[in-house]
């Protein structure tokens, strides 16, 4: 028996690949617990055309992951540090305009280091990550 293609889910579930190679690698090894759930958490955000818009702020972090504040903030700064996230915009707590008038996110918007940019001006970095973690403790 056959199954009709109507009955075939347009939409296939969701989920986020952690790459063994990027396990194996110093930078990895070295992340707290909290900063790889934060990564998990980031990662889950990306649709694979938002990587550099995705909102994620020390605030949510905290409340998702049951966490204090300046652990969520320890965490997020580890992963910069540690090359695997970079902040394309910085958020605050209050609301500015941009030059078109529209308001700017309060959270930061993370660009996820493994994949390339959506919203890079060079060719490369839309192309290709940029990896810094790769190159950790160096950086």
């Amino acid at each position: 028996m056959s199954r009709h293609r109507k009955d075939k889910s347009k939409n296939p579930p969701r989920y986020v690949m952690i790459f063994h190679w990027l396990m194996e690698k110093e930078a990895w090894k070295d992340l707290s617990a909290n900063a790889r759930a934060i990564y998990l958490e980031i990662n889950k955000r990306y649709n694979g055309s938002n990587n550099g818009r995705i909102g994620y702020s020390v605030r949510q972090a905290a409340k998702e992951l049951r966490i204090s504040k300046a652990t969520a903030s320890r965490a997020f700064h580890e992963l910069v540090d540690h090359g695997f996230v970079v902040a394309e915009q910085k958020g605050s707590f209050n609301y500015k305009m941009d030059a078109e008038g529209k308001r700017k996110r309060l959270a930061s918007e993370w660009r996820l280091t493994i994949y390339g940019s959506d919203v890079a001006a060079d060719t490369y970095n839309q192309l290709n990550g940029t990896m810094e973690f790769t190159r950790w403790p160096q950086i």
